[in-house]
């Protein structure tokens, strides 16, 4: 598989992730557009993978759905919640 589409699709998984997070925390995109400090019709094309999602907007969508930026980051390396490891 070319590389370029494999970062795609893990881009994907990622902005999934965070979807499916703003879901679980019954927030709107207009509520995570708010702590991101843009309007509702971005976090709708970052959804819809119609535009990237920068670094610094990132960590805002993160803090607006309550987790830590590295958790969905962890999609990327296959070390999500798909797949947890114990802590000794």
């Amino acid at each position: 598989m070319p590389q370029r589409l494999k970062k795609q699709r893990e881009y994907a998984t990622m902005i999934g992730e965070l979807v499916r997070l703003r879901k679980d925390a019954r927030l709107t995109q207009s509520d995570v557009a708010n702590v991101v400090k843009t309007d509702q019709s971005l976090i709708s094309k970052y959804e819809r993978l119609e535009r990237e999602l920068g670094l610094i907007d990132f960590v805002r969508y993160c803090d607006a759905v309550g987790v830590e930026p590295s958790e969905p980051l962890k999609l990327l390396r296959g070390t999500g919640r798909r797949r947890r490891t114990r802590h000794s």
